[in-house]
């Protein structure tokens, strides 16, 4: 069960209020779902090749870094070559090709001095929001990367050493870093989760609170055009060609509420909140099932955990090494063996409910999935959680309560944290942005002034030839210049 992140959307409810056969209960965020989704996102990017594997890696990693390295590609390497086989300019060859060379060192030294500045600018940036929780962009159940990755760098020459010892291969560095980076991200997630759950009151929580940004901007896509039809008075015929609702709002919506002399303002109010009002009816739609699910896998949890105990007690090698180990008496060798023979059990009880449960599945799965129930969805993703965790029978099956008050409780307050983590990458995101630009021009005289004071000395070390061509024809035009100015100066005379 791992937290989610904006990387990937998710799969987007079709979900009308009041018509059970397209629940939306597929389109909201659930651990299983989203595991699901994140390992193909890992798969697709790791083994993508070419342009797919750039595009990918520039969608990752857009910022205002990913900005100074495309303006370095532009300076460094298309900018010469207009500089150099300029037909309109009338300096000689050796002066347009020292002047070409100026954009590449200018790149250089320009990507240097940013990538110095921004990176540790950017570090600051992720501490505060780690480590200081500022509501707006508070990211301590989800701290960035940046900020682990120094400790865990440590950490893992630590790692290779002990697999040295033992005689194991170690994982590669960023395999392993990458693998602890999720692992902490998780902790802190579900230490931050079982803290609220703790302490707040999920009877304050607004459905608003919990609906994500792209629900509602599909919600308003959707309903735009019954809005204008219902509130405004537009006919079938007029809405048929409008294009979708960022496109309408963006180049059309001022034109035609001008013409039709509607308060631009007032229309989309209208949409937000009838968008509004359907993403919420989704939600509660989705927060009854989902709760339902986790109330289903915490009575058999709650099951399972029973037929143990009775197993044990009715099993006299179990029951002995049972009291051993709950006096302190047990040898390390005893420990070992009832833990073996205790895993065995575990896993004989738990394959025998999942026995159980499939003929079920097995029906349901061949009804199309537009077709089926509440009911039908409930089973199918109570035996689907539980066949998740078949590797680990039991002990990952988490205790949600044994009524549907406490289960619906755990999953409002899941979703309220993971809807703020998503929100506080979004606004964290658009300030670093911002913050880049500004940060930028900050730094750009300094910039400008190590390269008036490199960029000859460079030239000189690098291509001195070029550096004396070019002197030497900056000679000559301050002669001519010379000469120019006295032939003026004897005319007058």
């Amino acid at each position: 069960m791992k937290v989610q992140t904006n990387f990937n959307s998710q799969l987007r409810t079709k979900y009308n209020p009041g018509v059970k056969a397209k629940p939306a209960f597929r389109a909201v965020y659930s651990p299983k779902n989203y595991t699901k989704i994140r390992s193909l996102s890992d798969y697709i990017y790791e083994n993508s090749k070419g342009p797919r594997k750039i595009l990918l890696a520039m969608y990752k990693n857009s910022g205002e870094m990913l900005n100074n390295w495309v303006t370095f590609f532009g300076t460094a390497a298309v900018a010469p070559i207009f500089i150099a086989f300029n037909p309109i300019s009338k300096e000689d060859k050796n002066s347009k090709e020292y002047t070409a060379l100026r954009q590449p060192i200018s790149g250089a030294i320009t990507i240097l001095t940013q990538f110095l500045v921004m990176s540790n600018f950017n570090k600051m940036l992720d501490r505060h929001a780690a480590l200081f929780g500022i509501d707006e962009i508070d990211l301590a159940a989800k701290p960035p990367k940046t900020v682990l990755i120094p400790k865990l760098k440590h950490q893992y020459r630590e790692y290779a050493a002990a697999c040295t010892v033992n005689g194991t291969v170690p994982l590669k560095k960023k395999d392993w870093i990458n693998a602890r980076v999720r692992e902490i991200q998780d902790k802190a997630f579900y230490k931050t989760l079982d803290s609220l759950r703790d302490t707040m009151d999920d009877s304050k929580l607004k459905l608003e609170d919990l609906v994500k940004l792209d629900a509602l901007n599909e919600k308003r896509n959707s309903c735009y055009k019954d809005v204008l039809k219902d509130e405004f008075g537009f006919k079938q015929e007029a809405l048929d060609v409008l294009p979708d609702y960022d496109t309408f709002r963006k180049k059309f919506a001022k034109k035609i509420c001008k013409v039709r002399e509607l308060d631009f303002n007032a229309v989309f109010d209208k949409i937000d909140a009838r968008a509004m009002e359907l993403a919420k009816a989704d939600m509660e739609h989705c927060i009854d099932l989902e709760s339902k699910v986790k109330l289903q896998t915490s009575i058999v949890r709650n099951e399972l955990l029973k037929k143990l105990k009775n197993a044990i007690n009715n099993d006299a090698e179990l029951l002995k090494y049972d009291n051993l180990v709950k006096n302190g008496e047990a040898s390390e060798f005893q420990k070992q063996e009832f833990k073996n023979l205790k895993k065995k059990l575990k896993s004989e009880l738990y394959q025998n409910m999942l026995d159980e449960l499939k003929p079920d599945y097995d029906k349901i799965i061949q009804i199309p999935e537009d077709k089926l129930t509440d009911e039908q969805i409930i089973k199918k993703d109570v035996y689907e959680k539980l066949k998740s965790r078949a590797h680990n029978p039991i002990d990952e099956l988490k205790d949600h309560g044994l009524t549907l008050e406490s289960a619906r409780k755990r999953v409002k307050i899941k979703k309220y944290l993971i809807n703020k983590i998503n929100r506080s990458e979004a606004k964290f995101k658009g300030f670093k942005d911002r913050a880049g630009v500004i940060v930028g021009l900050l730094i750009l005289p300094a910039t400008c002034g190590i390269l008036n004071w490199a960029y000859p000395r460079i030239m000189e070390k690098l291509f001195p030839k070029l550096s004396a061509a070019k002197a030497a024809s900056k000679e000559e035009k301050l002669k001519k210049l010379a000469g120019d100015s006295n032939n003026n100066a004897k005319e007058v005379k």
